[in-house]
């Protein structure tokens, strides 16, 4: 038995090869933002001002303060 020949379109080459060039670029790291924030500017920031960024629940959960299992 010999090999088996499979033929694909025109449309997959053109894809594969679109695939093989995209794969060759190195990929630009993905800088973390959370509400337009790097997370630099969060962590100089004083623990009221983020507060005020985050969703009600979050913030009133830190207000109020955290229990012992999520404090771990």
């Amino acid at each position: 038995m010999g090999k088996k020949i499979i033929a694909g379109s025109a449309k997959a080459s053109r894809r594969k090869s679109r695939k093989k060039a995209s794969a060759i670029q190195a990929r630009r790291k993905k800088e973390f933002l959370y509400r337009g924030f790097t997370m630099e500017e969060l962590l100089a920031m004083p623990f009221e001002e983020v507060l005020g960024l985050m969703p009600s629940r979050s913030r009133r959960t830190y207000l109020r303060g955290l229990n012992y299992e999520q404090q771990l």
